[in-house]
């Protein structure tokens, strides 16, 4: 049985070498690694030739092309039986070819098999751990614990891509984690390709799950994910849109997304791009026969949410993306989630004049009028005229209904109860504005093992980085196939 393991890269020579080796290194014989070099500058040619191995494929593209376009480049180049890509800054951890082999062969040429995972952030990634981080990662969430391989139920499968289409994640989208038959690759390419949408990941694990009838979890570490100072991982992590985008490159695969013109929010770029995957999948699988569904205020919600967040802390970096997202919001939107934070934004301001610079005419007679119903609330409602004016219009009312209801038990008392249901109705919503329900920005949480691994704490070199070739080095993994 032939494995074909995957490795885009560009100008990433230093990580690459790592890689590679956690390839070549591997007990198990039978394999191809192909490197698809997306026209690097540096010699990566030279560095293959170097190892003189038959087994590892290079090809270099002449011309500069987006993630989503090299992988489906590299896929291409593959004969293998089962198919796993990992990134230049990543590596398969000892005898994962081997523990594979014998997974297929027990049970019976699964059509995927997804492990776990660890996650490796390279010192200076994360912010709040600056000698770098190293943890397991990528388990099901949600599910109870197993110590031994399990076929994923069809029900939890449906859920777990019902929560990507919300734009939540009850597992990793990492294509390191996936090991994926021919067939089953075969089946789900659509137009040709695996690959689809600037986050091309997101929308090809939820194709697998999918399509993939027999879908094996191995619930132990076979892979270790790096996130590097050159990812996009560490972009997106430190909030980095402009240089994220680039690194992509994938402009073009989100301008083919005519659909969403109307959608689409200035915000965080992660969801932006997790939009154009959730809306291609859409385009390729009938969500409606399947019961999923793509709730696109989930994520306008999220962008309202975050741009605001950032608005309020730092005005003068985000004032205008704050502007640009009023332009974009419909009326119920800006009264459903921006007003009534103004509102109460403004009750705490010395100057008012600094938060209402960034509202257009129309939107400060708005919050204007609904800030001084508030103000006008507040006074009526600690007055003791109130009081005192409350109890009689309550005496007076009650006694007017119980005449009513004698007099004309029938007619009028139905049409009392209506004028008083519209009157209620219109005074509650004069008064008190309703915040929508919207769904937060999920955070990445880290949680590093304790104690941290020897190999994170180099003695003699404390200013090295630790490469991933060490970490394969020290880590064995659990053999429980």
């Amino acid at each position: 049985m032939k494995f074909s393991i995957v490795i885009p890269t560009r100008n990433r020579l230093d990580l690459l070498r790592s890689a590679v080796a956690s390839v070549v290194q591997q007990n198990y014989s039978d394999w191809e690694l192909i490197i698809s070099d997306n026209a690097s500058n540096e010699d990566i040619a030279g560095f293959v030739d170097s190892l003189n191995e038959s087994r590892i494929k290079y090809s270099r593209s002449e011309n500069y092309l987006s993630i989503t376009e090299n992988w489906n480049r590299s896929i291409d180049m593959s004969s293998g039986d089962y198919v796993i890509m990992i990134g230049d800054d990543d590596a398969l951890l000892k005898n994962h070819l081997q523990i594979t082999h014998n997974l297929i062969e027990k049970f019976e040429q699964p059509d995927l098999i997804y492990t776990n995972a660890y996650l490796y952030a390279y010192p200076g990634v994360i912010p709040s751990f600056p000698k770098g981080v190293f943890q397991p990662f990528g388990s099901l969430y949600g599910m109870p614990k197993h110590n031994v391989p399990f076929w994923l139920d069809q029900s939890y499968k449906k859920a777990i891509i019902q929560a990507t289409l919300e734009f939540r994640c009850l597992y990793s989208t990492n294509m390191q984690h996936a090991l994926i038959s021919r067939p089953l690759l075969e089946k789900v390419k659509r137009e040709g390709k695996l690959f689809l949408s600037s986050y091309p990941d997101i929308y090809t694990m939820s194709a697998l799950f999918l399509e993939a009838d027999r879908l094996l979890i191995y619930p132990n570490e076979l892979v270790v994910i790096g996130i590097s100072s050159k990812s996009h991982g560490y972009y997106a992590i430190n909030g980095k849109d402009n240089e994220a985008i680039q690194f992509l490159n994938a402009k073009k695969e989100m301008s083919e997304i005519n659909s969403l013109k109307s959608v689409l929010l200035p915000g965080f770029i992660v969801y932006t791009y997790w939009l154009g995957a959730n809306e291609l999948f859409k385009c390729h699988f009938d969500l409606k026969k399947l019961g999923l569904r793509l709730d696109y205020n989930v994520y306008r919600n999220i962008q309202i949410n975050y741009i605001y967040e950032k608005f309020v802390h730092n005005r003068s970096e985000f004032g205008s993306r704050f502007k640009e997202l009023m332009k974009c919001l419909t009326f119920s939107e800006k009264k459903m989630s921006i007003f009534p934070r103004l509102i109460t934004q403004l009750k705490e301001e010395t100057n008012l004049n600094d938060l209402m610079q960034y509202l257009s005419f129309s939107e400060k007679v708005v919050v204007i009028y609904f800030l001084a119903i508030s103000y006008f609330k507040e006074m009526i409602s600690s007055s003791k005229f109130y009081k005192t004016a409350h109890r009689l219009v309550s005496t007076f009312l009650y006694q007017g209904y119980c005449i009513v209801k004698k007099l004309f038990p029938t007619f009028l008392k139905r049409i009392c109860k209506s004028f008083l249901e519209r009157l209620r109705s219109f005074f509650s919503k004069a008064v008190s504005i309703p915040i929508s329900e919207t769904v937060p920005a999920p955070q990445p949480s880290y949680t590093p093992l304790n104690p941290p691994p020897a190999f994170l704490i180099p003695e003699k070199e404390p200013n090295r980085f630790v490469t991933i070739l060490e970490i394969y080095e020290q880590v064995e993994p659990i053999d429980c196939s």
